[in-house]
């Protein structure tokens, strides 16, 4: 395995997305602005991103010069890469910060999460299609179908699904007393799955609303990730790597693989796109890689220069980008 590093970003590394070529990288600083690295030439350019600092980003997965990111003053805002100039900015929120921006599968439109505010966007960003408040408590994490049909949002009690084709229909809740952190929707569509403030795992059956739960876990989680076939849902929540075996009848009543990986918190998790690659990140500063399909765990290891940040792997699943509590990138080459 081999690995390069991007230095000398004006921040901390909060949000990675790569474009869709693979050839780029947009990486959200803590500090407000947004750099675009080109993976093979180390070269970097810096858009302006937000005055009170940025908090997530999304490369169009149809429009190599389009990026999308949010912000800490409440505004979506999308950008070329290519001219390194803003496209369109629209405040979704005079109080609460921007949590998250999703491109719908095919592009075509973004979701973005704001306070109670759930917004949709046309393809460009610019204009909002839809907008959800119907909401008891701030969302804290968004999913798109994976073939774009409907939103799902975390929040205090739940989840809740809403259809920009429909948005009339009023929403679909699946009702729960704790509070979701992180939700993760299987590539098949079949479930969605939550991390929660209560060191658990929830996991909901989409076709019947029913639910189980996944406990035990040391801290909180907010670490999920589905495999590219949706049979397998790895989970942090601790200093280990949780994976769930969903098939057939599902994980309940079954044992999970456990991987480790140097006894620090995980801070960030996933599949590759493609394939059964896993990697995990964690606080100590390791990166770790292993092929799920192979029986002995044993792994691949890349050290980092400070505790994880931020994680996104590549379209085509050759390379993972990591960024680290010193303000840098490491991009990792996968061995096969």
């Amino acid at each position: 395995m081999g690995a390069d590093r991007l230095t000398d970003l004006p921040g901390l590394p909060v949000a990675i997305d790569w474009s869709p070529d693979g050839s780029r990288i947009a990486v959200a600083l803590g500090e407000g602005a947004v750099a675009v690295a080109d993976v093979e030439a180390v070269t970097t350019a810096i858009l302006s991103g937000h005055p009170s600092g940025a908090t997530s980003v999304a490369w169009s997965p149809r429009d190599p010069d389009l990026i999308a990111t949010g912000g800490l003053d409440g505004v979506v805002r999308t950008w070329s890469a290519d001219r390194v100039a803003p496209v369109n900015a629209l405040l979704m929120s005079d109080t609460a910060w921007v949590q998250r921006v999703a491109w719908r599968p095919d592009g075509h439109m973004l979701a973005a999460i704001a306070g109670t505010a759930l917004v949709v966007l046309e393809g460009g960003g610019g204009e909002a299609r839809h907008r959800f408040d119907d909401h008891d408590s701030t969302l804290t994490d968004l999913s798109w179908h994976p073939r774009g049909r409907t939103i799902a949002v975390s929040h205090y009690g739940g989840i809740t699904t809403w259809s920009p084709r429909h948005p009339d229909g009023g929403p679909r809740r699946f009702a729960w007393k704790g509070s979701s952190l992180r939700l993760a929707w299987s590539p098949d569509g079949r479930y969605v799955a939550t991390g929660d403030q209560d060191s658990t795992v929830h996991f909901w059956i989409m076709k019947n609303g029913k639910d189980l739960q996944m406990w035990g876990y040391p801290r909180k989680v907010q670490e999920l990730s589905w495999d590219s076939v949706g049979r397998h849902l790895a989970t942090g929540g601790g200093p280990d790597v949780i994976i769930w075996d969903c098939g057939g009848t599902g994980p309940a009543g079954t044992e999970p693989t456990v991987f480790e990986v140097d006894d620090t918190p995980l801070a960030v998790l996933a599949f590759a796109p493609v394939g059964r690659m896993l990697a995990a990140a964690t606080d100590g500063g390791t990166l770790a890689l292993w092929d799920t399909a192979d029986a002995t765990g044993d792994g691949q290891i890349v050290d980092l220069l400070g505790a994880a940040t931020s994680m996104a792997w590549s379209p085509d699943g050759s390379r993972v980008a990591v960024g680290d509590a010193t303000g840098g990138v490491t991009v990792a080459r996968v061995a096969r």
